[in-house]
């Protein structure tokens, strides 16, 4: 990638007017500076990346891009260490390298790579909890009404056992012994192997 050089044809008054331009930029955030400044170099810095390569909108982009990095940056240009013009073509050049880079090593934003993520269940596992619920479904349907009325209360109902067994006006141990016969019977029919 070659760096972009000033063209030594630029006039001296036309020079010092660019040193001017960004000092007020710094200065006093003049926009009608910046424009001056913008309608200047955004051009060649556009044609610029236009002959390295780069697509007329990306580089268009680009440009922008350098040219808003000069509005950020204009209370840091030093007018001992060389022109606005070097020193515009070397923020467009580090642009430059920015975007190679980023193509090289593209990283995903936090956002982007959890939006990506599919919370949905696959398919296959939809049909077989569909099916599995309709076995559940036919097991319990399938226990006998005193067993299935202890799991309903203490599975569906969250009821403990002590409560269950007080409205059922049963020993503790009877609900006990029921939901264990139950499960059981429930384990064997979800298995294939019957009551």
């Amino acid at each position: 990638m070659s760096r972009p050089v000033e063209r030594d044809s630029v006039p001296e008054s036309r020079r010092d007017d660019h040193v001017r331009l960004l000092g007020v930029i710094a200065a006093t955030a003049d926009r009608d500076a910046f424009v001056r400044l913008f309608q200047h170099f955004a051009p060649r810095i556009k044609g610029v990346l236009r002959r390295q390569g780069l697509e007329a909108s990306a580089a268009e982009d680009l440009a922008q891009e350098v040219m808003l990095r000069v509005w950020r940056n204009a209370a840091s240009f030093d007018a001992a260490k060389g022109s606005v013009a070097a020193w515009i073509y070397t923020i467009a050049r580090n642009a430059q390298i920015d975007v190679v880079r980023r193509e090289r090593h593209p990283t995903v934003e936090f956002e982007e790579e959890h939006a990506s993520v599919d919370t949905q269940p696959a398919p296959d596992q939809v049909l077989i909890e569909r099916r599995r619920a309709v076995q559940v479904r036919a097991a319990l349907q399938a226990l006998p009404l005193d067993q299935a009325q202890v799991v309903e209360q203490s599975f569906f109902l969250h009821k403990p056992h002590a409560q269950i067994a007080a409205e059922l006006k049963l020993p503790l141990g009877t609900v006990k012994s029921r939901l264990r016969l139950a499960f059981v019977r429930l384990r064997g029919a979800l298995q294939g192997e019957g009551p």
